[in-house]
């Protein structure tokens, strides 16, 4: 992440990404927690937040 600041370049793996796992997680334990399915909003595309990922050159 410092890198991407540093050289003004999108995260390969950004917040959205990490909100996304947040909410899928939180689904889980409310399953969990109720004994019951618990539906989300599907993405519209895959890996819809990547960025570019960063080369070994680079």
């Amino acid at each position: 992440m410092a890198e991407c600041i540093l050289q003004s370049r999108k995260p390969h793996t950004p917040g959205e990404e990490g909100l996304q796992d947040q909410m899928l997680m939180e689904a889980i334990y409310e399953s969990a927690k109720t004994g019951a399915p618990v539906k989300l909003k599907a993405s519209d595309t895959l890996d819809a937040f990547r960025g570019t990922p960063l080369s070994d050159e680079e």
